[in-house]
């Protein structure tokens, strides 16, 4: 993934800018450029600070901006919203060392809350005596102690302290003479390694304040006035003036030298912006004169300067410089926005043309290269003529040709360049022929390529080659031959009318020439002319040998082909497949560790044969561009390789192209519930540390989640490969690319544990995962606490159902013994009755006898 800012390579440039004089050294050094086009909310950007995350933020004059190395979070005042900022003007920013993040604007100074992304406003107790205010004046400068003190810095009501606990600050008076202040001006402040600090107060001078008195002392009076103030390793106080820099000694009470316009040449005496790298360099940011690197050690002082050229600065004005945790150098300008030296980036050194340059590279469409025996080196562009590359010096002296000149080189695109056993430089051109340089007259000798069986010439050389029998070979394109240098009758004759359109061509151990044109590798036999022919299918582009006498072959769209000589077979082939960055491989270059560097149409491998394995490189990466030229690739005596392009040339040591260990943290930045923004529904976090969300709670009806997150990878982050994981939900790790955005839809209820891991930029998956648990609350009906009273309710019903059965079954009983005495009663009766009529019956038996 490429990053939201445009590329651009950048030399220090040494040359007449506002007094600076001559030049004491090249560097060379990638910067790359963010501008509102990316993001950034203003292109005027006044401070830079990253904080103990890694994430680098920006005061602008129109928001203040969180950037994570794709893009921005932007914060701007909102009207009639107290939780935002105050002010839109951001002039300073700090963190404490409890990892609270404070915002110095036009109208006051506000703490943020990185868990809603809202700011509180802060409050000051005036002295002596007075009411409990909002600091609402423009904020200059904020620092703390180790002890967690913050000290703000204000226009028009003086220095500010807020001691650690307490919810106000307190406001300093100033005594001057016999006057004592509160309505000063602190310019600019600084806490030194003892834990000092030091303050500019405007008209008054270099003060520091004293926490045991809780007064503040006037130390020097040389310099009334300063933009900026730092401190070195030493304990030294640097300061930035309208006059240049003073360097105070320690303690302050002396001054031991100003660097100004003049004797030692800086670019402005408006200073700004200061800032010690790790060198303890001093990097010095001017209104007007760019940017100034002073070695305190050497006094030698460097420039970047602007200009309307990509190579320059983007504005004349730095008034912010931070040096970040790996070193980069962040650059904020006055209308200009961000530039950014990345000497990871710089690894690879690019050389383009400067059209404000006379004796820069003469033209960036580089297409061959070529060492001579003073180390110089002849670099040929196609169009553009020959580069003659004084490294000593690090000039370039130009070579064109000019239609009335016929000693002049004899065409502006050069194919390729060598220089034979006799010391003589030749040069083939794509239209002009062959070229015989003279370095002692500065002529150039024409030949001709002229096929004798014909009498046609063609003037498309592209290759010149000499072999170790000091035989001088060349080839032209577009039916043409191969030639040989007939140094009886110093003209190029045809070798072999069977060779045709020749691309690529090598000389093995043996002695062996091997050949290469559209579609086959070709083993020249020098003297009876039976070429060994073997089909490709695809063009060959390069050929080379290495130190195990193992033959390789690049091919145009047909990848890297390792060719068994003996065999006379291919026995390997590497494409994109296995990790080469383009199948295209134009120009293979061996390093002093036996890796192969292949130039392709879409990036630069390093391969290593033993372990099959491939590295790949980009513009992102410092590299001219993606895409390299036929022909235009080198290994100096010294080790280095150079490879040309289509915007430039590299040149860079192998031994210095080392793998990047480090491993970026993730960190979740936004996340959105039911589509709507968290800090809308910020009661769904439940817990949270160090700024970073724990875990968020969330009803079952808008569990619909979205998640976007980041590795804060400043380098490299389209390298950056990312992977997540919803335990509870997925099944195993979903790997995502580079993609850093995921969403969930109606995500039943539930505990979660959202997993999200990353690489590093060489591929590596750091073993460290940022996580968050996520529970996805149920419906009043399926909680437990209804689970419960759905247990109650069905237990009271079973009970009611039993205790009307008991009573039912009693009820029947109770019937049923009724019915059972009623029965027995009516029986008694019945016997009662049957009794007494027959006692009567007896009784009137014998009453009748009788009567």
């Amino acid at each position: 993934m490429k990053p939201f800012f445009d590329r651009i390579i950048v030399f220090l440039l040494f040359i007449p800018f506002a007094g600076v004089g001559q030049q004491k050294a090249m560097n060379n050094f990638e910067l790359a450029r963010i501008s509102i086009g990316q993001g950034l909310s203003n292109n005027s950007v006044r401070c830079i600070f990253q904080d103990h995350h890694g994430f680098i933020w920006f005061g602008t004059y129109d928001g203040l901006n969180r950037y994570d190395g794709y893009g921005f979070k932007v914060f701007r005042n909102k009207l009639n919203d107290t939780s935002s900022l105050p002010h839109n003007y951001i002039y300073a920013i700090h963190e404490d060392p409890d990892h609270n993040l404070w915002i110095g604007t036009g109208q006051g100074l506000s703490l943020y809350n990185s868990i809603n992304g809202t700011f509180k406003p802060s409050y000051f107790q005036a002295y002596p005596s007075g009411g409990r205010q909002r600091i609402s004046a423009s904020i200059n400068a904020i620092e703390s102690d180790s002890s967690g003190n913050v000290f703000i810095g204000t226009n028009g009501w003086g220095l500010l302290v807020k001691k650690q606990g307490a919810d106000v600050a307190t406001q300093i008076p100033f005594k001057k003479g016999n006057e004592t202040q509160t309505g000063y001006n602190v310019q600019t402040m600084t806490v030194d390694r003892q834990q000092r600090i030091w303050l500019f107060i405007l008209d008054a001078g270099l003060c520091e304040y004293d926490r045991s008195s809780q007064t503040i002392r006037l130390v020097n009076q040389t310099v009334s006035s300063a933009s900026v103030i730092t401190t070195d390793k030493a304990g030294h106080i640097w300061a930035g003036t309208n006059n240049g820099v003073f360097e105070y000694a320690p303690g302050g009470t002396a001054v031991l030298r100003q660097v100004e316009e003049g004797a030692q040449e800086l670019s402005s005496n408006r200073v700004v912006s200061l800032c010690f790298d790790r060198q303890q360099d001093l990097w010095i940011g001017t209104e007007g004169g760019g940017l100034n690197i002073l070695s305190p050690a050497t006094n030698a002082i460097r420039y970047l300067l602007p200009g309307e050229n990509n190579n320059n600065l983007s504005s004349e004005s730095v008034f912010a410089i931070h040096a970040d945790k790996e070193n980069r150098i962040w650059i904020g300008t006055i209308k200009g926005g961000i530039n950014i030296i990345d000497w990871q980036k710089s690894r690879f050194q690019t050389f383009t043309h400067n059209p404000l340059q006379a004796n820069s590279l003469i033209n960036n469409f580089v297409s061959t290269f070529y060492e001579d025996e003073n180390k110089n080196i002849w670099i040929g562009t196609d169009g553009g003529g020959l580069s003659e590359w004084d490294r000593a010096s690090g000039q370039f002296h130009n070579f064109k040709h000019h239609l009335n000149d016929p000693n002049s080189l004899s065409h502006n695109s050069i194919s390729n360049i060598t220089q034979d056993h006799t010391g003589a430089t030749w040069i083939a051109t794509f239209g002009g022929g062959i070229n015989r340089y003279d370095k002692r007259s500065g002529k150039f000798e024409h030949y001709s390529c002229i096929n004798a069986s014909n009498g046609t010439e063609n003037k498309n050389v592209w290759l010149v080659y000499e072999d170790r029998a000091n035989e001088l070979w060349a080839t032209t394109f577009g039916n043409g031959k191969v030639y040989r240098l007939n140094r009886t009758s110093n003209r190029f004759d045809v070798f072999d009318q069977q060779l045709n359109d020749i691309i690529a061509l090598t000389e093995d151990h043996k002695g062996n020439l091997w050949g290469g044109n559209s579609h086959q590798l070709i083993r020249i036999d020098r003297k009876e002319h039976k070429h060994s022919i073997y089909e490709f299918g695809k063009p060959i582009r390069s050929i080379y040998e290495d130190h195990l006498h193992q033959l390789w072959v690049g091919t145009e769209g047909g990848g890297l082909v390792l060719f068994d000589t003996k065999q006379e077979k291919i026995i390997a082939r590497y494409s994109d497949a296995d990790g080469l960055c383009n199948n295209s491989v134009l120009n293979i270059l061996e390093d002093h560790e036996g890796h192969l560097w292949l130039s392709t149409f879409n990036g630069l491998s390093k391969f290593d044969p033993s372990a099959k394995q491939f590295k790949n490189f980009y513009q992102s990466d410092g590299l001219q561009s993606n895409q390299f030229s036929y022909n235009a690739a080198l290994k100096l005596h010294s080790g280095e390789l150079l490879f040309g392009g289509i915007g430039g040339f590299n040149i860079f040591d192998p031994k210095a192209i080392l793998p990047r260990y480090y491993m970026p943290p993730v960190f979740l930045t936004d996340i959105k519930v039911n589509n709507q923004a968290l800090s809308d529904v910020a009661s769904y976090i439940t817990d949270s540390n160090d700024g970073n969300i724990r875990k968020l709670e969330i009803p079952y009806n808008e569990a619909v989640l979205s998640f976007t997150f980041t590795a804060l990878e400043y380098t490299s982050s389209e390298k950056i490969r990312y992977a997540y994981f919803l335990e509870g939900w997925d099944k195993d790790w979903n790997f995502t690319g580079n993609i850093r955005t995921i969403n969930y839809n109606n995500i039943r209820e539930g505990d979660y544990k959202l997993r999200i891991k990353s690489t590093n930029a060489e591929g590596i998956w750091n073993r460290s995962e940022t996580t968050l648990s996520v529970v996805v609350l149920p419906p009043w009906y399926r909680t437990i606490w209804a689970y419960l009273l759905y247990l109650a309710g069905a237990a009271a019903l079973v009970y009611i159902y039993f205790r009307y059965k008991n009573r039912q079954e009693k009820l029947k009983y109770e019937i049923r013994l009724a019915n059972l005495n009623s029965e027995k009663e009516k029986e008694i009766n019945e016997k009662r009755q049957a009794f007494f009529t027959n006692v009567s019956h007896e009784f009137r038996t014998p009453l009748t006898l009788i009567i």
